[in-house]
């Protein structure tokens, strides 16, 4: 019930690192989640995004296509990872930045997906916590997860939420990223244009 689910959202929150909750702080050694599995494959594509990256000219936004299951969103964290990364050899995989992304811990790299609909007018704070358990809970699972069903889509408290955390200061890195999954089901829902819109 919504009891359950709730007290499972606050103890997701409770368990994050400080500069998770606070944005401030000592981060320590929080490192008790599994990692992601590992990417495979998309060599060129990799090398390309790393040479642009390195460079300095990636543009500010990406939008990966392909067939479902190829591994766009598992890029695009890795991505993520290398752009936040303090290490030599981008992505080192052993500095905080990079610790705290594989475990996605970090607070500058944020993934957003598509999720059932929260019913009524839902605060961002409310949105926060029910992505915050979500991608908890596919940490769980090494970034394992089943397509979207038919209720599921990004809708416009979402997009206000992401506008409301780009407009903040990064926390820890330098920058900040955001990684949009099915980013084609922010379009139309409810006869309604203004999720795609907002964002």
């Amino acid at each position: 019930g919504e009891e359950r689910h709730g007290a499972r959202r606050q103890q997701h929150r409770d368990d994050r690192p400080p500069d998770c909750r606070a944005a401030e702080g000592s981060h320590g050694d929080y490192l008790t989640l599994v990692p992601l599995i590992p990417l495979h494959g998309h060599e060129t594509l990799r090398q390309r995004l790393a040479e642009q990256a390195d460079r300095g000219t990636l543009p500010a936004s990406l939008l990966l296509m392909g067939p479902a299951g190829v591994g766009k969103q598992r890029l695009a964290l890795e991505l993520g990872q290398r752009l936040l990364c303090e290490g030599a050899s981008k992505p080192c995989g052993v500095c905080e930045q990079c610790r705290f992304s594989l475990q996605l811990q970090h607070p500058d790299l944020r993934w957003f997906f598509p999720r059932p609909r929260i019913t009524g007018d839902p605060a961002l704070e409310e949105v926060q916590e029910e992505y915050d358990a979500a991608v908890h809970e596919r940490v769980q699972a090494h970034g394992l997860y089943s397509r979207p069903d038919g209720s599921s889509g990004i809708f416009i408290y979402v997009t206000r939420l992401l506008i409301q955390l780009a407009s903040r200061s990064p926390a820890m890195a330098r920058r900040k990223v955001f990684v949009i999954g099915d980013a084609e089901l922010m379009a139309p829902q409810a006869s309604s244009t203004e999720g795609a819109n907002a964002f």
